[in-house]
């Protein structure tokens, strides 16, 4: 009986219950930026460090010694990788930090107009990526 109290007096003031405060969501945003950026420096690390005497996704091979930086994870993760995408897997990396720089430069011009920024698609960035798709 509480609970739909509180939820009708949420409706009649125009707000979700559920939703977050902005400072909340500023933050989860700018720790997910961090989280991507990780995940790039590792794509990084496994991918240069990668050889093929490590066991991997490809090939089965019995060695105690892993040379991949990333360890068995990392040794196998990088051989799936190279094996779906070939030397285009480093172009991962690429779309994480363009992800994060993008973010970034929303998040800076809504700090200096003072508003939210819509976000802007060009026409020949889908046909970049298609291309690319392709290529």
């Amino acid at each position: 009986m509480a609970r739909a109290a509180t939820m009708a007096s949420a409706e009649h003031r125009g707000s979700n219950p559920l939703s977050l405060p902005p400072r909340t969501l500023v933050l989860l945003r700018e720790a997910g930026w961090i989280a991507t950026t990780g995940f790039a420096v590792f794509l990084l690390l496994i991918l240069l460090t990668y050889s093929k005497a490590d066991p991997g996704w490809s090939n089965a091979v019995l060695s105690k010694v892993i040379h991949n930086a990333g360890g068995r994870v990392g040794a196998w993760f990088s051989d799936l990788l190279l094996y779906l995408f070939g030397l285009s897997a480093y172009l991962l990396i690429v779309l994480c930090f363009v992800s994060v720089g993008r973010g970034y430069l929303r998040l800076r011009a809504s700090q200096i107009k003072g508003g939210e920024v819509p976000e802007v698609r060009f026409e020949w960035e889908r046909w970049l990526g298609f291309g690319l798709f392709f290529c």
